[in-house]
């Protein structure tokens, strides 16, 4: 970024709730702002995305429901691309995200202690017409899924090349889009592996929701990702908010949000 917009334009982009890409945000903790700059991936349906030029998701949606039981805070939300978003924050031009806590993101970042949100990448999901679906309903360990073929989108993610093994056989797709279409209509591969969250509105987006089915895969290692709320360490005000942000996340009152909230994804 080479420039901050004016106050008046953020306060107006705030007032409008136009959140993305024709604002750009900044930290205003110099000027005692209770107000924080939340940046998003503008790109990772359902967990955050760009509709509308307005920032939307799971994760967007969890944010302003813990905030709605902070007092003294609000915030605005604002969606990038992902790299773009962190080195937002890294560089105090945004004051907060949501990801899963790293040695690098800690340098920079106070994170909240208890997830705001955990995904679990342990799904697999099946054609229910695929002529070995029954024996695909039954697996219990990575040794019963050595004869059957794993799709995936692109060259694989690397979560699936540091937990899956690599005696099982990949199929690749160039495309998620492409992946599903495949996957459904042509019986190209046996499973693939995503979140229980991410799995259906993808597979609702192409109207495949009565084609598959789902099972937790319990002995995948690492198949549940914790993401916390990071605040940037150039608010002066940073540690004081996180404190904050843990009090809510214990609260009867967001507990009973978000579980209103996660179950419009479901």
């Amino acid at each position: 970024m080479t420039g901050h917009i004016s106050r008046r334009n953020f306060c107006w982009g705030i007032a409008g709730l136009t959140a993305a890409s024709k604002l750009i945000p900044y930290s205003l903790a110099n000027d005692g702002s209770k107000t924080l700059s939340f940046v998003f991936s503008d790109s990772d349906p359902p967990t955050s995305y760009l509709e509308n030029s307005v920032s939307v998701g799971i994760f967007p949606d969890l944010v302003k429901g813990l905030f709605q039981v902070i007092d003294g805070y609000s915030i605005a939300q604002f969606s990038y691309p992902w790299k773009r978003a962190k080195l937002m924050v890294e560089h105090g031009e945004a004051d907060a995200f949501c990801t899963v806590p790293s040695n690098a993101t800690q340098e920079y970042t106070y994170f909240q202690r208890a997830p705001l949100y955990t995904d679990d990448f342990g799904y697999l999901i099946y054609n229910k017409d695929n002529p070995r679906a029954k024996g695909i309903e039954k697996v219990k360990s990575f040794e019963d899924l050595r004869s059957y073929r794993l799709m995936t989108d692109g060259k694989g993610s690397g979560w699936e090349f540091d937990n899956i093994p690599s005696y099982i056989k990949r199929v690749y797709a160039p495309t998620n889009d492409i992946l599903l279409t495949q996957f459904v209509k042509r019986n190209v591969g046996e499973f693939f592996l995503k979140s229980i969250y991410e799995a259906r509105y993808q597979v609702g987006l192409k109207g495949f929701g009565d084609k598959l089915g789902y099972v937790k895969l319990n002995f995948i290692p690492n198949s549940k990702l914790p993401f916390h709320i990071g605040i940037s360490k150039q608010r002066p005000d940073a540690k004081k908010i996180i404190g904050l942000v843990d009090d809510a996340t214990n609260s009867p009152q967001f507990k009973l949000r978000s579980a209103q909230i996660l179950s419009r994804y479901s």
